[in-house]
């Protein structure tokens, strides 16, 4: 291969990662801009009480998060939200009275019967591992998508 040809075929890998790079920035770099602008938290969960960072937000702050994390490219888009029964809080209050490692819940989706949907709620450790010694059964909550309030101020789409 003579030096012209090896020259031009490096010349094209460069312009390709470049042009990689500037894709990948488009894509993610600017996300990462508007999620630093648009989705400010108001404090930071630094391995402290959990407490400390629970807190009250207002609906333009839930819908500003609700849009960062729609057009994050980490963000799971099918999965918008998920509603939490009364059946499945008694169930997590159920497991933190009895589960002094409890740290989280998980809830699982599952079929029985004819086939018929159910949930199963379980505790996480600090780790996130499940503690499979006592799983609740509850009735089926349908995640969001299928089963959302489309009329929620939080997932109006930004301003």
């Amino acid at each position: 291969m003579d030096n012209k040809k090896v020259f031009s075929w490096i010349g094209i890998f460069l312009v390709g990662v470049i042009a990689g790079g500037l894709i990948i920035y488009l894509f993610c770099g600017n996300c990462s801009v508007i999620c630093r602008e648009s989705c400010k938290t108001e404090g930071k969960n630094n391995g402290g009480n959990v407490k400390d960072f629970v807190a009250k937000i207002s609906v333009d702050t839930a819908n500003a998060y609700f849009n960062c994390y729609m057009q994050h490219p980490r963000s799971i888009s099918k999965l918008v939200a998920f509603s939490v029964s009364l059946e499945q809080l008694t169930a997590m209050q159920l497991l933190l009275a009895n589960d002094s490692t409890a740290r989280g819940f998980r809830i699982y989706m599952g079929m029985y019967g004819d086939p018929l949907p159910v949930n199963m709620v379980v505790a996480t450790d600090e780790a996130g591992n499940d503690n499979a010694e006592n799983i609740y059964k509850t009735s089926f909550s349908d995640p969001c998508p299928d089963l959302c309030d489309k009329e929620s101020p939080i997932v109006a789409p930004p301003k």
